[in-house]
């Protein structure tokens, strides 16, 4: 029988040893829903996926965050922080901290989306009862997948900065066309990732790229959990996601959907194209979207609304002081959603609703 007290206490050192010492806090901490004080992380098992709760421990988990590739857990950390009282799990994809698996790990683990099954294991094993899907970019699809899977733990889903179709969107980037393609690829995405990883600054100034202007400044320097997550993550293993990203889709499956879906449409998004988003409107049976003035990051840059929209209620509060018109790209992204004959949804904070 396996020692369990002493393999929590490695994955406890594991998640915390090789971090940098003055950010031991910063990797993943939370605050306590009882006394508010920072916390890490209660570590929980799985026989596959390293899950993570966070928050009030004395809660059922409500919701399930799911991040996208070359990220991490900790993405999620400024809006679980900002909701104590509430109880998430967190679960990595494959080959990213803390999911330490190798790079032919980890595309056996793609293949098939055999991953997902895992991901089902994890939410019967620490839920009660079907949950609240956040889902970000790549995990998006993961998302949808799992959804269409197993509709049973699924209550509803929300997707920020989602695309249905992972071919689409690779070939649509030349850098990752660049990452995944025969003998440069593996060594022009190690250059690339030591790069970025190299400092502070610049992994602050990657983060921005993916942000909306005016809040590069204001949340790009905010957390450097993520930072430390990536470090520990092995590069090539990571590149395996992309290369498997270049070859999936789950358009097809979409219409079969039938869990509530919100889909954040990020008017300034940079990475992913607003039709992406379209797509998942036109062909989901039971959707709506919020349209917000964030780029491709709103768990960072506007929090509040992630806040607002994981309200166990799952209304959105329609009296928040602060709403901003949609600039012009924004209200084109309004009109063809209202063509679709989709609802568009106000939220509080930076995010915008339609004039007149």
């Amino acid at each position: 029988m396996p020692d369990i007290k002493n393999a929590k206490i490695a994955n406890i050192t594991e998640a915390y040893g090789r971090s940098n010492p003055r950010d031991a806090d910063v990797t993943a901490g939370v605050m306590s829903g009882k006394s508010g004080v920072t916390c890490p992380p209660v570590p929980v098992w799985n026989s596959a996926v390293p899950v993570r709760s966070y928050g009030n421990s004395e809660k059922p988990v409500g919701s399930v965050l799911l991040h996208g590739v070359v990220s991490s857990i900790s993405l999620w950390r400024t809006l679980i922080r900002s909701m104590p009282r509430e109880r998430f799990l967190a679960l990595p994809l494959p080959g990213h901290h803390p999911w330490t698996t190798d790079a032919t790990e980890t595309a056996r683990l793609l293949k098939d989306f055999g991953f997902i099954e895992s991901y089902r294991d994890a939410i019967l094993a620490h839920a009660h009862g079907s949950v609240h899907l956040i889902a970000h970019s790549t995990g998006a699809i993961a998302a949808l997948k799992l959804a269409a899977r197993y509709p049973e733990v699924v209550s509803r889903l929300t997707l920020l900065g989602a695309f249905p179709c992972g071919r689409n969107a690779v070939a649509r980037s030349p850098m990752a066309r660049g990452v995944i393609a025969p003998l440069i690829g593996a060594p022009l995405f190690s250059t690339l990732f030591k790069i970025w990883l190299n400092s502070e600054s610049t992994y602050r100034y990657g983060l921005s790229t993916a942000m909306a202007a005016d809040a590069q400044s204001e949340a790009s320097g905010r957390d450097r959990s993520m930072m430390w997550d990536l470090r520990r993550s092995d590069p090539e293993a990571l590149r395996q996601v992309v290369a498997w990203l270049s070859k999936t889709s789950v358009t097809s499956e979409l219409p079969r959907i039938d869990t509530p879906v919100t889909v954040v449409v990020s008017q300034n998004d940079r990475v992913v194209d607003p039709k992406d988003q379209l797509t998942l409107l036109r062909e989901l049976r039971n959707a709506n979207a919020v349209l917000c003035n964030a780029g491709h990051l709103p768990m960072i840059e506007t929090p509040e609304l992630l806040r607002n929209l994981i309200q166990p209620s799952g209304e959105i509060n329609r009296h928040a002081p602060e709403v901003e018109p949609l600039d012009p790209r924004g209200r084109d992204i309004a009109d063809l959603i209202g063509q679709l004959g989709r609802s568009l949804q106000p939220a509080p904070g930076r995010v915008s609703v339609p004039c007149g």
